[in-house]
């Protein structure tokens, strides 16, 4: 029953007729098979015969043997030759039908006994034949009569052994006949009733299986009816049924599935009933312990919901609220009530704005100011959600902040002011004494007052340098620091920046060495004057706080394509890469670096703070490593543009140049390149212009009086910025007579040709800018 139940019901009816026309088939089959074995020239009809067709046919071999011998007895009473060869073919003839008849017999299926003695008999006349032409036919042929005789007798004796298993084959296939005829006869009564009785099996296996069949589809019918019935009286505790994989256990299955269904839908049902009550006690207490204002409005404008919050701000009683119109209450200013809806009016609910705020008159008669935020709902009772803060002390906060904001403003725009008009005050007669220690230096002095001078010039020195950094940290401070687009060269500002501080290394005895890798472009553009003011800071530091071994500048183009901050290197424009490294000490410059200054801090003062602002103006970053055996490394990187290709101006740009510079044109400065390269500021170029008058004035001097009393490290730091400058501004002629001065100065050898061709071209310039900067400024006084 088992094994019907885990049947489908088409397999199961398969299965009967299966049954049926198996056992119809095997009775058809079993029938044909004995009428086919019964047949004439059936098998048992063939048994019969081939008994006497053997008994027929097994007499002529030993015919063949009896005339073989007698034909091997002629062969040796022969008288010549051709008799001899004669008999010789007769023999192989007799010999050829025996072999024939052999194979013959060995080709038909015989009875096991039958064939052992037929196998016998043709080995006896294997052995006949094989005497006959192995030893007889030889022995005539060479005339040896006693060798002949003696194969004759051996012939003799293997055709009598022959004739006696003839014998025996004769009475095998006698007996063999009359059993094959007996057996036919007992078969056939024997097939008769095994016919019936595969008729009878088959049958009654068939309604057998049937009533299986039957029982097996009706039974778990009965069990799923009652199963259905007690879960309709609301009975869900059936127990699972036994797995089948018919049609009813599946039934059974479903219906197993469909009650635990109903359990874990009732069970889930009470636990949702029991979460929503959790989750409503919850809600109520958020909404009761919240310090906002929770108010819910019906749909006709009625107060459906107002917690513990709203009651205590507004000091009216939850009950004198509930179920009243919330715009016709007293809480609400004349002001404020139109921006509440009506009851009724579903329009207003859709249009109340997302946030409002205004004042709410409380039980007492004080006023809070509530910022509200609503939400409209399309379902439910409550058709508003409205949640109100208290503002009232949060504006009176923000109006004392706006306050004190504006008060602080004042005070910091109080103390730029006061920083650069304390900086002007104090760099103008500074400025004085520097020219003047200057122009006494450059008199006749003995050694103590040279020496004097010279450390008044560099006290004042430094201290122009520190006020300078203090009102560059004001200005950064305050946001008024710009910076500058123009094209510069790469490799001259960093010269330029390592040139400010040669002399100091080498009173140190310190190396100063400028690398710059080839991959880096050669010209960007940038703020050339705020990257040189950076280097320098990181120089002076490295000079300062390293006494023995040597400072390093390197300018690295960074491969990778990143940028500074770690942003993607866009496209024409190229992340460079500075490091000052220093043999010196670790020191706490890292202090300087992230965090303000104040008093106490290390002797570098402001410059490291410049420095890092400085460094994220440009959109990079100014790092510190600090190694006790290696030294220090300061690293900056930054993105900076590529220049445009240079490319020669056109005519009306010649000319516009020509127009605005005459005189600076007429020396043959390519004054339309120098615009380009400041990226079409003329405003900026002036400036330019007019630092280079100021800085460079009479400089040919001031490096022949450096040469006189053997400075030669200043004479070359002012040959290198003029050579820099001169650069920057077009003047290619007035570069080439300064580097020329540069590099007989790094040869060591004497410059005084080459301040002497740099004289009247240096003087030659000055003059067309002067004359050139007072024309543009009496234009500019007739266009105001």
């Amino acid at each position: 029953m088992d094994l019907l139940r885990n049947l489908r019901f088409a397999r199961r009816l398969a299965l009967l007729v299966g049954i049926f026309a198996c056992g119809f088939l095997l009775y058809g089959l079993w029938s044909f098979r004995t009428l086919d074995k019964l047949r004439v020239n059936g098998p048992l009809y063939g048994d019969v015969v081939q008994g006497k067709d053997l008994i027929a046919d097994v007499l002529p071999p030993p015919l063949y043997i009896i005339e073989s011998f007698l034909v091997a007895q002629q062969l040796a009473a022969a008288g010549n030759q051709l008799e001899r060869d004669q008999l010789a073919q007769r023999l192989r003839t007799l010999h050829a039908q025996q072999l024939a008849r052999e194979q013959y017999w060995k080709s038909r299926p015989l009875d096991p006994s039958l064939a052992e003695t037929l196998k016998q008999s043709n080995l006896h006349a294997a052995a006949f034949y094989r005497d006959a032409f192995g030893q007889l036919v030889p022995a005539l042929d060479l005339g040896e009569r006693a060798r002949a005789a003696h194969a004759l007798l051996a012939m003799k004796r293997s055709y009598e052994q022959h004739r006696r298993v003839v014998d025996n084959l004769v009475q095998l296939a006698a007996s063999r006949a009359r059993f094959t005829e007996g057996q036919a006869a007992d078969r056939v009564e024997r097939d008769s009733l095994l016919l019936l009785a595969i008729l009878a099996a088959s049958l009654a296996m068939a309604v057998a299986l049937a009533w299986l069949i039957s029982r097996s589809i009706t039974r778990p019918l009965a069990e799923a009816l009652a199963v259905a019935q007690r879960m309709r009286q609301g009975d869900l505790s059936s127990p699972a049924p036994q797995p089948y994989h018919d049609e009813t256990g599946e039934l059974l299955l479903s219906l197993h599935a469909l009650q635990q269904d109903l359990v874990g839908a009732a069970a889930a049902r009470d636990a949702a009933g029991e979460k929503l009550r959790r989750t409503r006690r919850l809600l109520d207490q958020l909404t009761n312990n919240t310090d906002l204002l929770v108010l819910g409005l019906g749909r006709d404008g009625e107060v459906l919901l107002f917690n513990d919050t709203a009651v205590r701000l507004t000091g009216c009683a939850r009950h004198a609220v509930l179920g009243r119109v919330w715009r016709d209450l007293p809480l609400l200013p004349m002001s404020a009530i139109a921006l509440w809806p009506a009851g009724g009016q579903p329009e207003q609910l859709r249009a109340m704005p997302a946030a409002q705020e205004h004042m709410l008159t409380t039980a007492s008669g004080d006023e809070r100011r509530i910022a509200w935020r609503h939400t409209v709902l399309e379902e439910g009772d409550i058709a508003l959600l409205s949640f109100g803060l208290d503002v009232t002390e949060l504006r009176q906060a923000e109006r004392a902040i706006a306050a004190a904001q504006e008060t602080a403003d004042m005070a910091n725009r109080s103390k730029s002011s006061f920083l650069a008009n304390m900086s002007h005050e104090i760099r103008t007669p500074l400025n004085a004494i520097i020219g003047l220690t200057q122009l006494v230096l450059q008199g006749q002095l003995d050694a103590r007052q040279r020496s004097y001078l010279q450390q008044v010039d560099g006290a004042a020195t430094n201290l122009q340098a520190m006020f300078n950094d203090i009102l560059d940290f004001s200005r950064i401070e305050a946001g008024k620091f710009q910076m500058e687009e123009c094209v510069f060269s790469v490799r001259q500002a960093a010269e330029q920046a390592c040139a400010a501080w040669q002399a100091p290394a080498q009173v140190k005895g310190l190396q100063l060495e400028c690398a710059v890798d080839a991959a880096v472009p050669s010209e960007l553009v940038g703020d050339a004057a705020r990257l040189q003011q950076l280097l320098q800071h990181l120089l002076a530091h490295a000079v300062r706080f390293t006494e023995q071994g040597k400072v390093l500048l390197v300018l690295q183009r960074e491969d990778g394509g990143q940028g500074a901050q770690g942003a993607p290197a866009q496209q024409g424009a190229t992340v460079l890469r500075c490091e000052v490294r220093d043999t010196g000490v670790a020191r706490d410059a890292a202090i300087q670096l992230f965090e303000p200054v104040s008093q106490g801090d290390c002797a570098a003062g402001l410059g490291l703070s410049v420095a890092r602002q400085l460094a994220a103006m440009m959109g990079g970053h100014l790092l510190l490593e600090s190694d006790p055996v290696q030294g220090n490394r300061f690293i900056f990187t930054a993105l900076f543009r590529h220049a445009l290709p240079a490319a020669s101006a056109s005519a009306e740009a010649q000319a516009a140049a020509r127009a605005a510079w005459p005189a600076l044109s007429a020396c043959g400065i390519d004054m339309a390149g120098a615009l380009a390269r400041a990226q079409g500021n003329g405003a900026q170029l002036h400036k330019a212009l007019g630092q280079f008058l100021q800085s460079q004035a009479a400089l040919h001097a001031t490096i022949g009086d450096a040469l006189a009393h053997g400075n030669r490290a200043r004479a070359q730091r002012l040959a290198h910025t003029l050579a820099g400058m001169a650069a920057q501004l077009g003047m290619e002629g007035l570069r080439q007579a300064a580097a020329e001065v540069l590099n007989a100065l790094r040869g060591g050898a004497d410059a005084a040709p080459e301040l002497a061709r740099l004289a009247p071209m240096l003087d030659a310039v000055l003059q067309a800018i002067h004359a050139d900067l007072q024309a543009a400024e009496g234009s500019g006084e007739q266009a105001a």
